[in-house]
């Protein structure tokens, strides 16, 4: 059974490559445990109704009433790349494509931290994700119930502020916990005492203030990411990244009727204007169309595909839009979780392979394998639209436009590469 496939992809250009590199420690930090995303909001908000238009059926219960999901719904959704398409179409072979977990996590309600409403087990599967995605209702239903069971009143900045407010009061005893060890660990640690110790104690001080671990420390690490602040930080080991809610990147979507899907609404606009300020990337759709639209999927078949996708647009059009949001959505997820894609093209397969932003050749080798890594001699490059434009990798080679880069080459979205290995070093032994 193939997976259900979500249409993305961007034209790479120069400024792929540099875009990140004012945050390479946000790179290097250890908070990509896995690629899930986990749907979050209040009740009866369109989380899993947005979750049957990701994964393209409607696997999960979009029932109207509190806790309808209890156990996550998970689906892996492979995600249809544009670029990757035509690479294949080029070189007359298969796209491979990457894939993306996508968790539909039950609503929290306010005291969710203190376990109301099943909240302690909402919030263990939370921590489990590299991403959230914040659902927030900005369309008017009066048959829309609440946990109490009575109708509920269109507030989406309030709505946003319960589930923030959650996250925050679930971190805060945690950080604390940390703060306690870590000041009897940075005595005999100067690298912690000077580094790491200033960071995590206005960390805490921000959360007892209702600031966001990630946003405070943004605000307070040096960004001089010198090793020895590199390796300070990497000592705190994942779980300390891991564990805090409000540490995970998180994008915030704007539910709308489909009559304000291409335009959004005032409630929308509100609450765009609202997270903006907060840091928060924003995306509003219509979850209730974009499943609609992705029930008329045609399946693997190419002319069945086509055909579908003429149909899709046709019925966006009708809606003043001309394509689903889903893939806007999934796109902004992945350059929030720091990844990019280089491309590998051989006779069997083109594959896409997700890389942090702002890698090296070497590390991003190690993509494809881990022996990658140690093995690594030379990547070989072809840029994307010279492969278009000469009409395949072995027409960018005759022309001499082929590059062969060392192991501190920056990695850019979009490079078609075939890695040089030395087949016989042997990984380093642990220690």
């Amino acid at each position: 059974m193939s997976l259900p496939r979500i249409l993305i992809g961007r034209t790479p250009s120069a400024s792929s490559r540099t875009t990140i590199q004012k945050r390479s420690f946000h790179i290097s930090l250890p908070n990509r445990f896995n690629d899930a995303c986990g749907l979050l909001g209040c009740p009866n908000v369109g989380k899993s109704t947005l979750f049957n238009a990701i994964v393209g059926s409607e696997t999960a219960d979009a029932q109207n009433y509190p806790f309808c999901t209890i156990d996550p719904n998970t689906a892996r959704v492979s995600i249809r790349d544009t670029l990757l398409d035509e690479l294949a179409k080029i070189h007359k072979t298969h796209p491979v494509y990457n894939h993306i977990e996508i968790r539909d996590i039950a609503g929290l309600i306010k005291g969710a931290h203190e376990g109301k409403g099943l909240g302690n087990q909402f919030l263990a599967n939370l921590r489990g994700c590299a991403l959230l995605f914040h659902i927030v209702r900005c369309f008017p239903d009066e048959n829309i119930t609440s946990v109490e069971g009575s109708p509920v009143d269109l507030n989406p900045i309030n709505e946003f502020s319960i589930i923030e407010q959650e996250l925050i009061e679930a971190d805060r005893p945690w950080v604390q916990k940390k703060l306690l060890k870590l000041r009897k660990e940075a005595r005999n640690d100067p690298q912690l005492e000077k580094y790491v110790l200033p960071v995590v104690e206005k960390i805490a001080q921000d959360l007892e203030n209702g600031t966001w671990a990630r946003r405070s420390f943004d605000n307070h690490y040096s960004g001089k990411d010198t090793i020895s602040e590199r390796e300070a930080f990497l000592q705190l080991g994942t779980d300390f990244y891991k564990t805090m809610l409000t540490f995970k990147p998180s994008l915030v979507v704007g539910n709308v009727g489909p009559q304000d899907a291409a335009t959004g609404n005032q409630f929308s606009q509100t609450l765009k204007e609202y997270t903006e300020q907060k840091g928060c990337i924003f995306v509003h759709l219509s979850a209730s169309l974009e499943s609609e639209v992705a029930q008329l999927g045609g399946g693997d078949d190419p002319e069945a595909i086509a055909e579908s996708l003429e149909f899709q647009k046709e019925y966006l059009g009708s809606y003043g839009m001309d394509k689903p949001k889903v893939p806007e959505l999934l796109a902004q997820a992945q350059t929030a979780l720091g990844l990019h894609s280089y491309y590998t093209v051989g006779e069997m397969e083109a594959r896409a392979w997700p890389f942090p932003i702002g890698s090296n050749a070497k590390v991003a080798a190690g993509a494809i394998h881990t022996d990658f890594i140690h093995q690594f001699q030379e990547v070989q490059i072809w840029q994307y639209n010279d492969i278009v434009n000469l009409g395949g990798k072995d027409a960018v080679t005759k022309a001499g436009k082929m590059k062969a880069k060392g192991k501190d080459y920056i990695m850019g979205h979009g490079d078609v590469v075939e890695f040089k290995l030395d087949r016989n070093k042997k990984a380093p032994k642990k220690k």
